[in-house]
C-alpha cells in the first residue's frame, strides 16, 4: 500500500492551478493519515522480535520517503499562496498540518518536512509575515525538539531574525537543543550586525578604556538574549554545550562593545564562560579575541596573543581571582590573516615572507587573501619585482594545485598587472595580463561580475600603459615593436568586457596613432584607416549600450570633423554646453577639444564649430 501511494504522488510540475494544488494536498494528507493507521496496525500485529525490526525498518524508510514527497507538494502550494498575497491561507494550511501531526503522528514527520523544504520554494520572497503569524499558532502547544529546531532553522534561512527574537519567548529549557541554540545564536549575531548602529567617530588615541565592571554589566539586548539561550541549553543538557555555542556568545559580547572603547588586556575576562562551564576554548575563540583587540585599537596586545598561540601556552588570570595555564591551539588560516594585517600595519613584509616560506609545504594553511595582501603591499611600495616573486613562489603555484581545489587568485594577479602598468613596464604588464586571461578561460564555472570587473580594470591599465609608452618611443626606431603591442592588445581585448573607461583609453590610443600618422609626409591613407577603425570602435560602443561620457565626446568630435560629420560634432558640443556646466568647465573642454583636433589636423574646423555653437546659444 505504501509503495502504491508513493507511485501516485505526482510531480509538482504537473500542477497548473491553485485549485488543483489544494485538492491534491487534501487528498494526499488524507491518504497519508490512512498510511499512518496502517503502520500502527502493522506494529501491533507483529510479535516476533526479528520480524518486528525488519518491518519497522522498511516502514520507517517508506514513511520518510512519503513524507518528503508530500511535503514538497504542500510547500509548493503554501509558497504559491503566500506569493499571491494569501497569507492567511498559507498560514492556516501550515497550522492545520501541525494539528494533523499532533493527532496522528507524535514525531510530526510531515509538518517537519514541510517546514524544512519551505524556504527552498519561497526563494528570495520576504517571509516575515508568514512566520510572524505562524509561530504564535504552533508554538503555544508542546512540540518535539526536532520540529522546533527545524522551524527556527527555516526562519534563519529566510532571514527572519526579528521573528526569531519574538518566538524565543515561547521556548523553555525543556524544548531546547544544541542545534536550536546555535541557530538562535547565529541569528542574534546576524541581527546584531544589521541593526546595531555604527559607532561615533573618534580620533586615534582618544578611545576610552572599558573596565571589567562595564563588561560584566553589559546591557546589550543581543548579549542578554545570547546568555539566556546558553543558560537554557545548560539547564536542559549541560553535555550538549560546546565551544561553538560559547564562541557565538563571545562574538556577540565583543560586537556589543563600541569601537571607541579600549578593552582591557585581560584574556581571562573573555574566557570566563569557558571556565564556568568547563569547555575547552578552540582556535576560533582565540582568533575572535585577537581580532577584537585589533578592532579596538590595541594591535600590540593582539600580536602578543598571536605569539602565545605560536608558543602553545599562556598563563591566565580570571575575574574571580583564580589563575591557570592554558594550552593554546596552533593558529589557523583566519588567525594568520589577522596576524598578516598586524604585520602590514607595521609594514613588516619580511615577517609575512617568512610565514609564507614556513608554510609552503602545507598549502592549505596559506590563504589567498594573505598572498594578495602581501603582493598588494609590495606593489603599493613600488616594489613590483618583490611582488612578482611572491606571485611566482606562492600565488601562481597555489592557483594551479587542482588537488587542493584552490580557486584561481585573480585578485593578486590583477594587482601585479596594475603594478607593472603603473611603472610603465608594458612587456611585463601584457605578459601577466595574458596569463590572467588564459587562467580565467579555464574556469569551469565561468566568470562572475567581480571577476569580469577585475579583468576590465587590468586591461584598462595595460592599454593606458601602452599608450604612455608609445608616446616615448621614437616613431621610426620602434614602430615594429609598437605594432606588435597593438596587435596583441587587440587580441587580448576579446577576453574583456569593455566599459566606458576601456573605450576612452582605446579612443585616446587611436588619437595618438592619428597624431603619429599626421607627422608622415603622405598621411592620407594612414589617417583614413585610423579614422575608420576609431569610428568602428564607437559603433561597437553604441551597439553595446554603453553611454559616452565627456572624455568620449572630446575624442569623437575631432574624429567626426575629420570625417566631415559636422552635424554629429555640433550636436554633441551643444549638448555639452547645455549640461549645466560652468563657464570655467566649458573653457577647459574647449581647450581639450582643440588639443585633440591637432591630432587630426582639424583645428580650424574645431574653432569654427565652437564659434558656431556659441552663436546658437
Amino acid at each position: 500500500m505504501l509503495t502504491q501511494f508513493i507511485a501516485r504522488i505526482p510531480d509538482r510540475s504537473n500542477l497548473q492551478t491553485a485549485d488543483k494544488r489544494l485538492e491534491l494536498v487534501k487528498a494526499l494528507v488524507t491518504e497519508y493519515s490512512v498510511c499512518l493507521r496502517v503502520i500502527s496496525a502493522a506494529d501491533m500485529a507483529v510479535n516476533e522480535p526479528v520480524k518486528v525490526d525488519k518491518v519497522v525498518e522498511d516502514i520507517a524508510s517508506l514513511l520518510v520517503d512519503i513524507s518528503y514527497r508530500v511535503a514538497r507538494i504542500v510547500a509548493d502550494h503554501v509558497s504559491a499562496q503566500f506569493q499571491q498575497g494569501n497569507v492567511a491561507s498559507a498560514v492556516g494550511l501550515l497550522a492545520d498540518l501541525v494539528s494533523f501531526d499532533r493527532e496522528c503522528d507524535p514525531g510530526y514527520l510531515l509538518s517537519t518536512a514541510t517546514i524544512l523544504v519551505l524556504p527552498r520554494y519561497l526563494k528570495d520572497t520576504p517571509a516575515s509575515s508568514l512566520f510572524e503569524e505562524l509561530c504564535p499558532l504552533v508554538l503555544k502547544s508542546p512540540l518535539p525538539e526536532r520540529f522546533i529546531a527545524v522551524l527556527f532553522r527555516s526562519m534563519y534561512r529566510a532571514r527572519c531574525y526579528r521573528e526569531i527574537a519574538v518566538s524565543e519567548s515561547y521556548l523553555t529549557a525543556d524544548n531546547m537543543s544544541s542545534s536550536l541554540a546555535i541557530t538562535i545564536l547565529y541569528s542574534i549575531m546576524r541581527q546584531q550586525s544589521i541593526e546595531q548602529p555604527p559607532p561615533p567617530n573618534s580620533k586615534p588615541g582618544q578611545e576610552t578604556l572599558l573596565s571589567w565592571k562595564n563588561i560584566a554589566d553589559n546591557s546589550s539586548l543581543y548579549y542578554k538574549r545570547a546568555k539566556r539561550i546558553v543558560r537554557m541549553l545548560v539547564q536542559h543538557d549541560k553535555r550538549a554545550l560546546g565551544d561553538i555555542h560559547l564562541d557565538a556568545l563571545l562574538n556577540i559580547e565583543l560586537q556589543s562593545i563600541l569601537e571607541v572603547r579600549r578593552i582591557p588586556r585581560e584574556i581571562g575576562t573573555w574566557l570566563r564562560w569557558f571556565k564556568q562551564y568547563q569547555v575547552e576554548p578552540s582556535v576560533v575563540t582565540y582568533t575572535a579575541i585577537i581580532g577584537a583587540y585589533c578592532k579596538h585599537g590595541d594591535p600590540t596586545y593582539a600580536w602578543y596573543l598571536f605569539q602565545q598561540m605560536v608558543d602553545g601556552q599562556m598563563r591566565v588570570a580570571y575575574p574571580d581571582g583564580t589563575h591557570g595555564v592554558l594550552q593554546l591551539p596552533p593558529p589557523n588560516q583566519a588567525t594568520l590573516n589577522i596576524a598578516a594585517q598586524l604585520w602590514m600595519r607595521g609594514h613588516a613584509t619580511e615577517d609575512i615572507r617568512q610565514l609564507l616560506a614556513r608554510n609552503k609545504r602545507t598549502w592549505s594553511q596559506i590563504s589567498q587573501q594573505l598572498i594578495t595582501h602581501t603582493l598588494s603591499l609590495h606593489v603599493d611600495r613600488n616594489e613590483v619585482s618583490k611582488a612578482e616573486g611572491i606571485w611566482i613562489n606562492y600565488g601562481c603555484h597555489c592557483a594551479q594545485m587542482a588537488s587542493y581545489k584552490r580557486p584561481f587568485n585573480y585578485r593578486a594577479l590583477t594587482k601585479l598587472v596594475l603594478g607593472y602598468a603603473q611603472n610603465g613596464n608594458i612587456e611585463k604588464a601584457i605578459a601577466f595580463f595574458y596569463t590572467l586571461c588564459k587562467h580565467l578561460q579555464k574556469m569551469p564555472e565561468g566568470r562572475d561580475e567581480a571577476t569580469a570587473r577585475h579583468l576590465t580594470i587590468a586591461y584598462n591599465a595595460v592599454v593606458r600603459c601602452s599608450l604612455q609608452a608609445s608616446a616615448s618611443w621614437a616613431l621610426r626606431s620602434k614602430v615594429k615593436h609598437r605594432c606588435g603591442i597593438d596587435v596583441l592588445l587587440l587580441e587580448l581585448a576579446k577576453n574583456v568586457a569593455f566599459d566606458a573607461t576601456t573605450y576612452n583609453v582605446l579612443f585616446a590610443r587611436y588619437s595618438r596613432i592619428a597624431r603619429m600618422a599626421a607627422m608622415q609626409p603622405d598621411n592620407s591613407t594612414a589617417l583614413k584607416q585610423t579614422a575608420q577603425s576609431m569610428n568602428s570602435l564607437y559603433q561597437q560602443m553604441y551597439n553595446e549600450g554603453i553611454m559616452p561620457d565627456v572624455t568620449t565626446v572630446v575624442h569623437l568630435i575631432p574624429l567626426w570633423l575629420y570625417m566631415g560629420r559636422m552635424d554629429l560634432a555640433l550636436n554633441q558640443w551643444i549638448m555639452l554646453n547645455h549640461s549645466g556646466r560652468s563657464r570655467r568647465s566649458l573653457n577647459e573642454l574647449k581647450r581639450h577639444v582643440l588639443a585633440q583636433s591637432q591630432n587630426w589636423n582639424v583645428v580650424t574646423k574645431a574653432q569654427m564649430l565652437i564659434d558656431k555653437s556659441f552663436n546658437k546659444m
